[in-house]
């Protein structure tokens, strides 16, 4: 089983996301207690957990003291390799959070740096500086725990020269995983149908993306790379392999067979009835199409079994390959494409 945990308090809302989250701390308590009523629910039926992700929101902006008790409740359910990651940003990671999560469990970072330039800091309306960024992922490094870093590429201010930029320091720090995004414009966000400030040269985009690939890490997922299988986050690759897993907190989403689980998006009404979920019932053929389009966006593959027209299989034989009755693809560029093609 694996388990996703919302945190969705911040120092600040970032110009381009549409994720739950909050600036305000007035109701950490609240919320908290309400996390610890929502996760015993469901610990009865997760006697074997695989994976861990506290997600936000910013996890790394709550003192560590309130993770304690959830942590007590997990650890008789662990799987003795469990991975157990946190977000944490530059602005609010300290040595001392670090070392109290690392005593609860937590053994994997992922630190959202978003970029080494301090001018698209500022437009993505992040709260750290890169030399806050570098000096963090050295403490990470001195600490010797397993991380990742973000990025994010696709904007109006990404020419040749800032990716060059960007991609000498991810040589400089010789890092073990990447995740790197394009720049989306979500609604009911300030950069929503803001469309000047995305890249309009593809080119260049798949530029970044091919020189991450020839730095080290291998792309095993279309926005995820690794310098090897031991560092491809599991967690990730659960949802890649439509895995059950349980959301537990405000807006979280969870998977049991063909049932897809909503929490509230309240905030107000998570705290006051944190069991509440509503539900979406899936179809095989959704199943089918979440598979192919999932599958084909990651090493995890797709199963023959669920291409209608493997004739058409042919037409792709450059871009493709089969291996142990899975198919794979070659460029994760191309996946949703593909997946069209075949659907």
């Amino acid at each position: 089983m694996r388990i996703y945990i919302h945190i969705p308090f911040c120092a600040s809302k970032c110009s381009y996301c549409s994720f739950a989250s909050f600036t305000n701390k007035q109701k950490i308590n609240e919320y908290f207690k309400a996390l610890e009523l929502d996760l015993s629910r469901f610990l009865p039926f997760s006697k074997d957990i695989k994976s861990i992700y506290f997600g936000g929101g910013t996890p790394s902006f709550i003192p560590a003291k309130y993770y304690e008790n959830l942590f007590k409740l997990l650890k008789p359910f662990l799987n003795a390799n469990c991975e157990i990651s946190a977000e944490a940003n530059p602005n609010s990671l300290s040595l001392e959070w670090l070392n109290i999560m690392r005593d609860y469990g937590l053994n994997r970072i992922s630190l959202g740096v978003q970029s080494f330039n301090d001018e698209k800091l500022k437009f993505l309306n992040r709260s750290h500086s890169s030399l806050e960024a570098l000096n963090q992922i050295a403490l990470l490094k001195k600490e010797k725990i397993n991380y990742s870093i973000d990025l994010i590429y696709g904007t109006f201010m990404d020419d040749l020269t800032m990716l060059n930029n960007e991609l000498d320091v991810l040589k400089s720090l010789e890092l073990n995983h990447l995740s790197a995004y394009t720049l989306i414009l979500e609604e009911n966000t300030p950069f929503a149908n803001k469309i000047d400030y995305l890249q309009k040269n593809d080119e260049l985009n798949c530029y970044f993306y091919e020189q991450i690939n020839k730095i080290g890490l291998k792309a095993y997922e279309i926005s995820n790379f690794a310098s090897s299988s031991d560092y491809e986050c599991s967690h990730n690759k659960a949802y890649w392999n439509k895995d059950d897993y349980i959301g537990i907190g405000l807006s979280s989403v969870g998977t049991s067979k063909n049932i897809r689980y909503y929490a509230s998006s309240s905030l107000a009404e998570y705290i006051n009835n944190p069991l509440k979920r509503s539900k979406e019932i899936l179809s095989l053929d959704d199943i089918r199409l979440e598979s192919i389009f999932l599958g084909l966006r990651s090493n995890v593959g797709v199963s023959l079994e669920l291409i209608k027209d493997l004739s058409k299989l042919d037409d792709l034989k450059e871009l493709i390959y089969i291996k142990n009755g899975r198919l794979f693809n070659k460029n994760y560029l191309l996946s949703d494409e593909i997946a069209l093609f075949l659907e």
